[in-house]
């Protein structure tokens, strides 16, 4: 339904999913989706408390914050991402290492999404710096500069993530979105059909910022 456009069918099969399985963090995920995308946002924000895991609500806040984005909804986009990053910044840097990779990704996104680029720009090349092999810092470089207008380094952004390791279906969606944000959509295209083509089947236009 969503695919079709069908949003208020696609909340009522999620609600129905609900209902069969109340526990599930992954049906209520779906289900704040399709509430955001009608942009139901006091709905939607009734259900956060139902997450027991805090730091799973942050990351899919921030998911969240983007598609509100994406609808139309861009004050609630930025609430939403804020009070993540509120919540990033009140939690102590975890010691383990995988943790602490993943929580400086995360607080990094959630500045992106919250419309704070320069911390965002900080954040993600302070983390580039110290893990070049995570190549995500890269892509959000890349939307930071496309997003300002930055073409060189917005290119460069891209060309890097064109020879990570990568598969080619995950590296085209990430370039697809950084010529989508410096106009290019001809070559944005090329890249969504080579992604496509290459078994991206958990793409979806909205990821797009709107322009493809």
């Amino acid at each position: 339904y969503h695919k079709l456009g069908e949003h208020k069918k696609a909340l009522k099969e999620a609600q129905k999913g609900r209902d069969l399985y109340p526990d599930s963090m992954e049906v209520l995920n779906c289900e704040i989706q399709c509430l955001a995308i009608l942009g139901r946002t006091r709905e939607m924000s009734q259900r956060w408390n139902l997450f027991k895991d805090e730091k799973v609500k942050a990351s899919i806040m921030v998911d969240i914050s983007r598609l509100l984005e994406f609808y139309g909804h861009e004050g609630a986009s930025q609430e939403l991402a804020l009070r993540a990053l509120d919540w990033y910044q009140n939690q102590p840097v975890p010691e383990d290492e995988t943790q602490r990779i993943n929580f400086r990704y995360e607080i990094a996104r959630a500045f992106f999404w919250a419309d704070k680029l320069e911390e965002a720009e900080k954040a993600f090349s302070s983390f580039a710096l110290d893990y070049p092999e995570e190549i995500m810092g890269q892509v959000y470089l890349g939307y930071i500069a496309a997003q300002r207008g930055e073409r060189d380094k917005a290119m460069q952004m891209s060309e890097e993530i064109g020879k990570s390791g990568l598969h080619i279906r995950q590296k085209s969606f990430y370039r697809a979105n950084i010529a989508c944000q410096l106009g290019d959509f001809e070559e944005a295209l090329e890249f969504l059909k080579i992604a496509q083509e290459n078994g991206n089947s958990w793409l979806f236009l909205w990821e797009i910022y709107g322009y493809v």
